[in-house]
């Protein structure tokens, strides 16, 4: 693996065991990646996709939901930073797919800001509730600052990818489909235990030194593969994931 340090291996392997994190969801049938997604819900899973949202695609009968996975963000105006280029993601995935009932899922961990951790996601979660709310006041100040900054990066890559200036409707429809999902998965973290729990109730999937040593759960189901792209899909006999050159086959049981 290549990158700038530590930093970004610490950033890949939040992605990657987020990737495991979904698929273990596939495998015990339980919510574990976004709220109100049960594992046996999921269709099919994408790893480095070529969508406008690329870490992973999570399918389902309802609705698309596509992640982008990292561990540390913080809230940003400039045009150049790493939260602006979340934000142009989810900006071209709209303008790829306008009428789909898509989710744009940031996935992130702790370590980002309260502002993304808190804020964000609960001004998303107004919005999906009230597709308005976004021209009203935030409760916070905080919160009035990531609505601004965040509607302003909207209107820019708008802007920029399709050379008109979107309306109020169009700023709310990206809002509203953002999810902001705060996991702890790290070595010894509560995400990770509540894996261990699920993989150790379900006989068929459950590994015993992975249940004796949680540790080594999700670095193994989310280790880097060496190339290539992959995909996940549910087979009519089982489940078949695919994490491009790892392959797990989950066989249910009729009884």
């Amino acid at each position: 693996m290549t990158g700038g340090g530590a930093a970004t291996n610490s950033g890949m392997d939040f992605q990657h065991r987020f990737g495991a994190l979904a698929m273990l969801s596939v495998l015990t049938g339980v919510d574990l990646v976004v709220d109100g997604l049960a594992g046996a819900d999921i269709t099919e899973l994408r790893f480095e996709t070529d969508e406008g949202i690329d870490d992973l695609v999570i399918e389902s009968a309802r609705r698309s939901c596509l992640v982008q996975a990292k561990r540390s963000l913080s809230l940003s105006s400039a045009i150049g930073s790493e939260y602006s280029s979340v934000i142009r993601q989810f900006v071209r995935q709209h303008l790829k797919r306008p009428d789909a009932d898509d989710r744009y899922v940031f996935a992130t961990s702790y370590a980002a800001s309260k502002a993304i951790r808190q804020d964000l996601r609960k001004l998303t979660e107004s919005v999906r509730l009230n597709p308005g709310a976004h021209n009203g006041n935030p409760i916070s100040a905080s919160e009035r600052r990531v609505l601004e900054t965040t509607r302003e990066l909207i209107r820019h890559h708008y802007e920029d990818l399709r050379g008109e200036s979107p309306d109020e409707e169009i700023i709310g429809r990206v809002l509203g489909r953002v999810v902001v999902v705060v996991l702890d998965v790290e070595t010894g973290g509560a995400h990770e235990r509540v894996a261990v729990v699920a993989i150790a109730s379900r006989s068929e999937v459950a590994a015993p030194d992975c249940v004796a040593q949680p540790h080594r759960l999700l670095p193994v189901l989310g280790q880097e593969p060496a190339v290539g792209h992959g995909r996940a899909a549910r087979g009519d006999d089982g489940r078949l994931l695919r994490r491009r050159r790892c392959h797990i086959r989950v066989h249910r049981s009729t009884d």
